[in-house]
């Protein structure tokens, strides 16, 4: 094979690419997510909400009764610095219990929060000791007014102190309450916002679902094209073997008749050489179909191969002319070439007769008497060139222009007996020389093959 050869090449399946299993994995997420986030950031609200009502607003309400219990105190221990009534220390030393079980359970409610509100209880609650042991002190050795100015300025500064320590606690355990209804606030945002997220999820995940639907009765419908393609053509491809063992029986049987009256009988000159005229044209016939066999083969396999030269398209046109004259002289249909461009093509010249001899043998059989066939070639640009068989026949539809290279289709009221190969053959003629077929037809006025060509 010579570098300039070409070979056609067929057409391979491509692996269809589906995005069935993305549509079905987004489903997937989908229907994962509206069961599962709902489910999580409701528990996330509720959670943060119980902590506020059982966490941080007890918490906030024991801080600001530790004040309320600190003022208690400081005036029971003012009325017995006035009053010296000793009954007051029993109500003193009973309120402490209390104090002491308020500290217990702010211990365990803070017990969640920041470590910086852990510290500061830890530190109030020292100071809260030593600020009544010294109230205890004052109770054993003052009596009564007999307290003086520095004593009671003392107290008063403690005090003070105190409720300092005890306010900030109180600040600080609002700051984790504000904390806790801005977290649920915004967790309840989030929630509203990932509803709408997971129905628009949802509606995308319906319109995926659609599309996939959509998709796979495409596939199912397109499957069962295929199949019905399939079937009519293992059906045609069963015809042609019929046809094919029948056209190769005809003429054997005609080359065998031949050969045996040439054996077996006395035959003079003349009648020996018709005997073997008729098995030389039997066996060409013969010979004729086969080769069209093998070159569908061939173009199906990708091993047809052409070798181009320049050459100018006259000389193949007046040939394919002169192969049918006399056919067409006996159909009464005029076979003329017409206007040729005076330009050199790329081309095979026994493939292109070939082609060009397969069109005109389907013109014939379908122009009617007084028909007109026309050959010619023009230059369709710098670069091509249009060799076109016209008939005045009976034309194609829409359907039959979309079968038309299809191995085996032959056309309605086509003659029986012929294996409908001749335009594969034309197509892959063309196609091994780089170029292509084009068809013009109208039913009831005729068809125009254009084998279009590069110029050498």
């Amino acid at each position: 094979m010579t570098p300039s050869d070409r070979v056609t090449r067929p057409d391979l399946p491509r692996r269809t690419r589906t995005r069935a299993p993305r549509a079905l994995a987004l489903v997937s997420l989908a229907l994962v997510a509206l069961a599962a986030v709902p489910i999580y950031v409701g528990e996330r609200v509720a959670s943060l909400q119980d902590q506020i009502t059982e966490t941080l607003q007890p918490a906030l309400e024991s801080a600001a009764r530790l004040s309320l219990y600190q003022s208690r105190q400081m005036a029971r221990l003012q009325s017995f610095l006035l009053t010296g009534d000793r009954t007051i220390r029993l109500r003193y030393n009973a309120a402490i219990a209390e104090e002491d079980s308020l500290y217990n359970d702010l211990g365990d409610l803070v017990r969640v929060m920041d470590l910086d509100v852990r510290e500061r209880l830890a530190r109030l609650s020292s100071e809260s000791t030593r600020w009544r042991f010294g109230h205890l002190s004052v109770f054993d050795e003052i009596i009564g007014p007999e307290a003086g100015d520095t004593l009671w300025a003392q107290i008063q500064g403690e005090y003070e102190e105190l409720q300092s320590a005890t306010r900030e606690l109180e600040r600080v355990i609002k700051v984790e309450v504000d904390k806790g209804r801005r977290d649920t606030q915004w967790w309840r945002t989030m929630q509203t916002w990932i509803m709408i997220g997971l129905a628009i999820l949802a509606l995308g995940s319906l319109l995926v679902i659609a599309r996939v639907s959509w998709r796979v009765r495409r596939l199912v419908t397109e499957a069962e094209k295929r199949e019905d393609a399939l079937r009519r053509t293992v059906e045609q491809r069963d015809e042609v073997v019929s046809i094919v063992s029948h056209d190769l029986r005809n003429p054997l049987g005609v080359v065998v008749g031949a050969a045996d009256s040439l054996i077996e009988l006395p035959l003079d000159r003349e009648e020996r050489e018709k005997q073997a005229t008729i098995i030389a044209r039997s066996a060409s016939r013969m010979s004729r179909l086969i080769e069209d066999l093998l070159d569908v083969a061939r173009i199906e396999a990708g091993a047809f191969v052409v070798r181009p030269s320049a050459e100018g398209p006259i000389s193949v046109l007046e040939e394919v002319r002169d192969m049918f004259e006399v056919q067409a002289d006996e159909a009464e249909v005029s076979l003329t070439v017409g206007p040729v461009s005076d330009v050199l093509v790329r081309m095979d010249h026994d493939r292109v007769v070939q082609a060009l001899a397969n069109l005109v043998d389907n013109a014939l059989r379908f122009t009617p008497e007084g028909g007109m066939i026309t050959l010619s070639g023009e230059a369709l640009d710098e670069k091509t060139v249009s060799l076109s068989v016209s008939d005045t026949g009976v034309g194609l539809a829409q359907d039959a222009l979309d079968n038309l290279f299809s191995r085996f289709w032959q056309a309605e009221g086509d003659k029986k007996g012929r294996a409908g190969l001749g335009l594969t053959i034309v197509k892959g003629v063309i196609e091994a020389h780089g170029g292509e077929v084009r068809v013009e037809s109208d039913p009831g006025i005729g068809s125009t093959f254009h084998l279009v060509l590069h110029q050498a």
